[in-house]
């Protein structure tokens, strides 16, 4: 097909050393990225290879940190709140090319499954997703499509991949965002399906969508959808059976097995 012939071509490459070659321009930037998604996820794990050779991954990442301000710890300066120099100040000069970073990260993940979620993981792939979820007054479709990425890397990484986000906080802001896009249902049912996968990947992570608020938060929008949340109500039963089977799970910790106990035993069914 189309993609396949331009990855044979050289396609992915191109779009990667445009990427590096005009960093400073986010509309290139922008196109670059979203090419890059189109080829991978139309391509396949084939593609995503190609990706992974050609430096795809990292140009995408250096365009997504550009695009939210994301500063390493090296490169973060004294005297300023580290927070306010990871996507927590101004709001977003450019949100269409973070979507299009997002779409890119989400595709990786797809096409690769474990090893592109792992190595998206690896180069701090979370960590600036969720910096660009904070930012303030944020754009619905970038919440979309960085939650769906988030979601997706959750699913093919595992529990290590997990275990980052919960260290970075993840369900909180997950949460926050739905809270921020009440009434927008892609937004909320990507939100919700990132934290049901989550919480299904071990009780840390239970007890961090638990603590943060994420039952509730999934619960009360698919209520608040009705006939329309047949995919949030989907998700609230993923999430439901994830903290009771993180409460019967054998524990090395069994105050933290008790806590998800506790707490799923208060859960009851949408329509009760």
């Amino acid at each position: 097909d189309v993609a396949t012939a331009i990855v044979a071509e050289g396609g992915l490459a191109v779009a990667t050393a445009a990427a590096r070659a005009h960093c400073e321009s986010s509309s290139i930037q922008e196109q670059a990225a979203s090419l890059i998604a189109l080829l991978v996820l139309d391509g396949g794990a084939a593609a995503a290879d190609k990706a992974r050779e050609a430096g795809a991954l990292d140009a995408v990442m250096s365009s997504l940190k550009f695009a939210v301000g994301f500063k390493t710890e090296e490169e973060i300066e004294p005297g300023l709140e580290p927070d306010l120099q990871r996507g927590g100040g101004p709001a977003p000069a450019d949100p269409a090319l973070e979507q299009a970073c997002a779409r890119a990260l989400w595709a990786m993940s797809e096409a690769s499954g474990e090893l592109g979620a792992t190595e998206v993981a690896a180069k701090g792939g979370i960590e600036v997703l969720l910096a660009v979820m904070r930012q303030p007054d944020q754009a619905h479709e970038t919440l979309k499509w960085s939650s769906s990425a988030l979601q997706s890397l959750f699913m093919n990484g595992g529990e290590l991949v997990v275990e980052a986000a919960v260290g970075l906080h993840a369900a909180e802001v997950l949460v926050a965002s739905m809270a921020r896009c009440i009434g927008r249902l892609e937004v909320e049912e990507r939100c919700a399906a990132a934290l049901a996968t989550m919480a299904s990947n071990g009780t840390s992570a239970v007890l961090s969508v638990l603590d943060s608020g994420g039952l509730m938060a999934v619960r009360e929008a698919a209520e608040r959808h009705g006939d329309a949340a047949d995919n949030l109500l989907h998700w609230f039963q993923v999430l439901n059976a994830a903290i009771e089977d993180g409460s019967s799970e054998d524990s090395d910790e069994p105050d933290e097995a008790d806590a998800a106990g506790g707490q799923a035993l208060e859960v009851q069914s949408i329509g009760e």
